[in-house]
């Protein structure tokens, strides 16, 4: 599965969209009340009147499968009452939508482009104004004829099937977008979680698939791309460093200036300009007055640089950035207690107007640099769980397990003193959004304290509550 575009709006802003784009009397923006969930949706506004409109287009690429779904969380504030209004659509650029969903004078509707040019519609159940939905448009070219179809709450809702003859159009664009095409009428949306991708997304796959993700259990490292230790470092696969499981990996090296152990593995950079590596990291010793580094992501491609970087330097942990102009910034992190396993995710984030390094440690609140120079792309294509040691005299040793590689950052467990555990889990295939957890539990009739466990893939429940209790995310 590969997912071509994906937007929560938690940025505050356009950054991952290619474009926005606005007719008189239409506006659209990024505010915290149009948010499903997280603090930031989308609000696309138009009218009154006809010839208005506001939308937000993001670029794909060619899709391997030949299919293409997008889904969204969708919530209608007004709809025009005459006209036909388009609110979402798949698009090839400067020939023509391809699939919609529309109201044509009141009536919900998927409509799909014939390859003749013709078109064709089925109609839907009927939105309710200011309830909030998942809708997922679907495009297949990939059997004898092409098939639309329309999911609402993940339940099919619509297909329609191109008979006709002619030449396949294949989307490039998605659009998101609020329209008026009838004198008086206004139309008014928020939309929430935009994901774009080459197979079904449905209802268990709201995070994206790790880009990589191994937890050791092969009792090696054949699964990444390779090793490497220098001078007196040592990289292995041990039952003693596991987090969970059966093994995990231990490295370890010093005291001489240049020893190093690692795993690595390379990857393409992804289309969503978002890499997040997140990892479960116990350090057992931890030595130095120098500089100690942990986890790199790093650009192997020139100009070679470890763009963002997990290190210890001078008795302090740090998140260091390698600038577009090769300078470095570093800022200080929370102590990372010795011999207690911590999960620790690393990003690099050029998605926004400036490239930004973040990382998240455990419960702590998001630590960030941001690149404001200009100069070469920086975008990493490698990371390297590792033990590096600069200064001769230091020297350092860590166990790491469960390491995923995502095209978008993952919600982080917060695991907290006042949760009080038991015995109780809810099993999931992917990880899980926390609106989402707060969904399941709410549909067996109650609510739960709990956190996601990304490693194990299960909630972690506490005590029972009743209604009145919160989830806590």
């Amino acid at each position: 599965m590969a997912w071509q575009f994906s937007d929560d709006l938690e940025s505050g802003g356009f950054g991952a969209w290619l474009s926005t784009n606005v007719d008189a009397g239409g506006a659209i923006e990024v505010v915290a009340e149009a948010a499903y969930a997280g603090a930031f949706g989308c609000h696309a506004l138009s009218g009154p009147g006809a010839g208005a409109q506001a939308q937000a287009i993001a670029a794909l690429v060619p899709f391997a499968t030949s299919r293409a779904f997008a889904q969204f969380r969708f919530r209608v504030l007004r709809a025009p009452a005459a006209g036909v209004s388009r609110v979402a659509y798949l698009r090839l650029v400067a020939i023509a939508n391809i699939v919609e969903l529309i109201v044509d004078n009141g009536v919900w509707q998927l409509r799909v482009r014939n390859r003749d040019g013709t078109t064709q519609t089925a109609n839907l159940p009927a939105f309710t104004i200011g309830m909030w939905y998942t809708v997922e448009l679907e495009y297949s070219w990939n059997g004898a004829n092409p098939i639309a179809r329309c999911y609402i709450e993940y339940i099919l809702r619509a297909t329609l099937t191109d008979l006709t003859a002619g030449a396949i159009l294949v989307p490039d664009r998605f659009h998101i977008r609020a329209e008026t095409t009838g004198a008086g009428d206004n139309a008014e949306n928020h939309y929430d979680n935009c994901i774009v991708a080459d197979v079904y997304i449905g209802e268990v796959n709201l995070m994206p698939p790790p880009v990589f993700q191994n937890g050791f259990e092969e009792g090696n490292f054949t699964a990444w791309t390779g090793t490497s230790v220098a001078g007196g470092g040592v990289v292995e696969v041990i039952a003693g460093a596991a987090y969970q499981g059966s093994f995990g990996a231990r490295m370890a090296g010093g005291p001489a200036a240049g020893d190093e152990a690692r795993c690595h593995q390379t990857f393409v950079f992804p289309a969503s300009l978002i890499i997040a590596c997140l990892f479960r990291f116990r350090p057992v010793v931890v030595n130095g007055a120098g500089r100690i580094e942990f986890c790199t992501l790093r650009q192997i491609a020139a100009p070679p640089s470890n763009t963002s970087a997990l290190e210890y330097v001078v008795g302090n942990w740090q998140l260091r950035l390698t600038n577009r102009d090769g300078t470095v910034q570093t800022v200080n992190l929370p102590t990372i207690s010795l011999s207690t396993w911590h999960i620790v995710q690393l990003v690099y984030d050029r998605s926004g107007a400036n490239p930004v390094g973040r990382i998240f440690v455990d419960e702590n609140p998001q630590v960030t640099l941001t690149d404001l120079t200009a100069g070469a792309d920086r975008s990493p294509d490698q990371v390297r769980v590792r033990v590096s040691i600069n200064d001769a005299g230091d020297n350092a040793e860590t166990n790491v397990d469960n390491v995923i590689l995502s095209n978008a950052i993952l919600a982080m467990p917060t695991p907290s003193a006042d949760i009080v555990r038991n015995d109780q889990e809810m099993p999931f295939f992917e990880p899980w959004s926390p609106a989402l957890i707060i969904e399941a539990l709410e549909g067996i009739g109650y609510k739960h304290t709990g956190y996601y466990d990304p490693f194990s893939r299960v909630v972690k429940l506490g005590e029972r509550r009743n209604w009145g209790s919160v989830l806590r995310r």
